[in-house]
């Protein structure tokens, strides 16, 4: 069986929406806690003018966390992309475009091949034992060897396991 590899990345629009969001709530939080001079009140409860500037800057810092994961995203997205590599035993694959980090399953160790649709997000979900694998669809480029990746691992999986 030739070894077959698939491209693995973000794609550029779900990037710039993660760094178009941080930004403007990291702004916008900012903005309303420099210039703030009034109670907030939460859940009933009306913290002072200067914990309320307390609670809008820590929000601020909080969105402003997610401003280098999407410029990374958007930077991976533009790069060389990752690969998932499917041969005749296992199956490697990194954990997610953002990481580093490959999981390796042997094909004959899988436990549950399962394709699962989450707020319109479809997932192949791979598990091994406690090992598990989820590869998105809308990772792999071009989109349409998604449902070519998913057959091949289930056919292979079967012959794996019966040989095995």
């Amino acid at each position: 069986m030739p070894v077959l590899t698939f491209d693995y990345r973000s794609g550029w629009l779900q990037s710039a929406t993660v760094l178009v969001i941080a930004s403007l709530f990291a702004l916008s939080s900012g903005w309303f806690a420099s210039e703030n001079n009034s109670r907030i009140d939460i859940f009933g409860k009306t913290l002072s003018v200067e914990a309320s500037a307390m609670l809008l800057w820590g929000i601020a810092a909080f969105f402003a966390l997610g401003i280098p994961v999407g410029l990374k995203m958007l930077l991976l997205s533009m790069a060389k992309p990752r690969q998932v590599v499917l041969t005749a035993t296992d199956i490697t694959a990194p954990k997610a475009p953002i990481y580093k980090t490959t999981t390796t399953i042997a094909l004959r160790d899988i436990t549950r091949l399962r394709v699962s649709t989450v707020h319109r997000t479809t997932v192949f979900e791979i598990k091994a034992g406690k090992q598990k694998l989820g590869i998105n669809k809308t990772w792999i480029q071009p989109a349409s060897q998604f449902d070519v990746l998913r057959d091949t691992v289930e056919k292979r999986a079967a012959a794996a396991a019966i040989r095995g």
